[in-house]
């Protein structure tokens, strides 16, 4: 695991899990930068729409789920 603090940058290779965590008080900005193109489209067809916030437990319970 890496601790980030304010103005941190971080990178992640390839084929590596990874999270994002927001253990502080403050909210969360953060730019995403994806290189090579095209990563926006394996989002949009791996991705589904939100219909409201979903907590991180429901979020883990969904990404864990069959068939998927």
């Amino acid at each position: 695991m890496r601790d980030g603090s304010i103005e941190s940058v971080m990178s992640t290779p390839e084929a590596v899990k990874h999270e994002i965590l927001n253990e502080g008080p403050d909210e969360l900005v953060m730019l995403w930068l994806v290189s090579p193109p095209g990563l926006e489209d394996f989002f949009k067809a791996i991705g589904r729409p939100r219909t409201r916030a979903m907590g991180m437990n429901e979020t883990r319970a969904w990404l864990t789920s069959p068939g998927r």
